[in-house]
């Protein structure tokens, strides 16, 4: 009897022991729950605010933030880091210069057991969505004063 005891010991331990730490204990990149672009269409120079929301599985710290951008079709992209705002929000601003079109964007996260610790897992570049650059073009002038200078003057003066 005793015998099997340690022969079942012995296999239970060897099995353990094949077993990588991360198969045993579960661990998941962050989760993304909300993300947007406002205003969703402006000007071209117009300054876009990328806001994205995170959970963690695990309530590890969520960190290196991220949105990129570029107008659909184009190849390269233009990087935003986005700041920590409360719990899981982060945000970012970037003034936007381009033609006029669609831009989509996708936004990114990593997870850290302390916030300046060795990054965990990385989520990837997430779909985040569609914003507009308008055809500044097709904008009618507004008149926002109107005055004329000098108020008084002399007939024939310049």
């Amino acid at each position: 009897m005793k015998t099997r005891k340690i022969i079942f010991c012995l296999i239970l331990f060897s099995v353990f022991m094949s077993v990588s730490p991360v198969h045993l204990f579960a661990d998941s990149p962050p989760t993304l729950t909300s993300k947007s672009v406002l205003p969703s269409s402006g000007n071209s120079g117009a300054t876009f605010t990328f806001s994205t929301t995170w959970n963690d599985p695990e309530n590890k710290y969520v960190v290196d933030v991220q949105a990129r951008y570029r107008k659909q079709g184009a190849s390269s992209w233009s990087n935003v880091s986005l700041s920590h705002v409360s719990g899981y929000t982060f945000q970012g601003s970037q003034v936007v210069t381009g033609s006029s079109g669609a831009y989509e964007y996708q936004v990114m996260a990593k997870d850290a057991v302390t916030a300046s610790g060795i990054r965990v897992n990385d989520t990837g570049w997430l779909t985040g969505g569609i914003f507009e650059i308008n055809d500044a073009t097709d904008l009618s002038p507004t008149l926002t004063s109107k005055s004329v200078l000098p108020s008084s003057g002399n007939s024939g003066a310049t």
